[in-house]
Formats: structure tokens, sequence, C-alpha cells
């Protein structure tokens, strides 16, 4: 079985951002464990997602903003070009 290269700080973001998408808002650890990150991990991403305006955190909860969902649909335009 071929072993999985390691993930792109990209694939992690597009990953976190499709979460909080199909989920409509999620706590830190839902993200950890769809993402499979760590706490630190973790927190690192969201902080630099919410820097950039991607995400916003309420009492706990992270939610997608409109510049996410930008990023999500540009990330997947990106993929598809790429397989031609």
């Amino acid at each position: 079985m071929p072993r999985r290269s390691r993930r792109t700080r990209e694939e992690i973001i597009y990953e976190i951002l499709m979460t909080l998408s199909i989920t409509r808002g999620s706590c830190i650890s839902h993200i950890m464990q769809k993402t499979r990150l760590n706490y630190y991990q973790a927190k690192n991403y969201l902080s630099k997602l919410m820097e950039k305006r991607y995400v916003k955190e309420e009492n706990g909860v992270y939610t997608l903003l409109d510049r996410g969902k930008q990023f999500i649909s540009r990330y997947e335009a990106l993929k598809v070009v790429n397989r031609i």
C-alpha cells in the first residue's frame, strides 16, 4: 500500500473550511477530529484564518465567513484545473 504524502497548508485550510461549511459552525474539538489535527495545530490554523477573516469565533464556536467560502470555491477550481 503506497504511503500517503503529507498534506499541504492549503489542503489543511481547505479541510478546516469545508468542515465549517458542512456543519455551519463547529467547536475546536470537532474541527480537530475531522481534520486530524492536534489542539495546538488546530488553534494555530484557526488563529491565522481569523486574522485573514476567513472564519470567526463566538463563544467557542467557529463559523465560516464569505472570504472562507471564496477560498473553498477557488481551491476547488484549482483542483479541477490540475486534473486536466
